[in-house]
């Protein structure tokens, strides 16, 4: 296996570039993900709801994204907070 210096270079771009990505919306999320395990659930579980509303009728998708999105998306959450801070 061939490896050459360009390859190892754009490697170690793209893993900085991840790195900083997953920093920054950790950051944003308002203490909401403390870590990338939370990040990685709450991505996956927005992207679950997508899917979902996908079959569901525009004027219900509409409605009801944001309050899906709130209840769902943190269900897998490895430092959840507690139950009553997360409905608020």
């Amino acid at each position: 296996m061939n490896v050459t210096a360009t390859a190892v270079n754009n490697a170690a771009n793209l893993a900085m570039c991840m790195v900083n990505m997953s920093t920054k919306l950790i950051a944003d999320s308002g203490g909401e993900i403390q870590g990338v395990r939370d990040l990685k659930t709450v991505v996956r579980g927005r992207k679950y709801i997508a899917v979902v509303l996908k079959l569901l009728p525009p004027k219900l998708h509409n409605e009801l994204k944001s309050q899906i999105d709130r209840i769902i998306s943190p269900f897998g959450l490895i430092n959840a907070p507690p139950h009553n801070q997360r409905a608020a």
